[in-house]
């Protein structure tokens, strides 16, 4: 994945953390990061959610 993709599974919950400080701008490779993330949840037969978080006190910038 990225260095600024972070990706755990809690109980049943995939938890996907989008962590590029100071606003997790989506730059160059973070969507395709965010994307094998999903995928990764998606062929885990454990995993009953996908949660999509941004680390700090942003979601996401730069995303228009």
């Amino acid at each position: 994945m990225s260095e600024h993709i972070r990706y755990e599974i809690d109980q049943n919950v995939a938890v996907i953390t989008i962590d590029n400080p100071p606003v997790n701008a989506l730059k160059r490779g973070i969507a395709n990061a965010i994307d094998a993330a999903v995928q990764s949840a998606n062929t885990d037969d454990s995993v009953g959610a996908i949660l999509l978080i941004g680390a700090g006190r942003t979601f996401v910038a730069v995303a228009d």
